[in-house]
């Protein structure tokens, strides 16, 4: 039941995002990226991720170690 629930919210989230995206090009937007932040020089030395839909094994969804 619970897959089932989740399965018809992500749908709904979909729609609604798939809709955004519509109404957005329609209006004359666009653009699809945020570029301020791609270059790794603006990065702080230390941050953190944030996995907000989906989840996964600890060991796999880490920060790269730098060194």
């Amino acid at each position: 039941m619970a897959r089932a629930l989740e399965a018809e919210w992500c749908a709904r989230m979909l729609k609604r995002f798939f809709q955004r995206l519509i109404r957005d090009i329609y209006s004359g937007q666009w653009l699809a990226a945020d570029t301020t932040k791609w270059d790794p020089q603006s990065w702080p030395l230390k941050a953190k991720g944030m996995n907000r839909f989906c989840g996964g094994p600890k060991k796999i969804i880490r920060p790269l170690d730098p060194h």
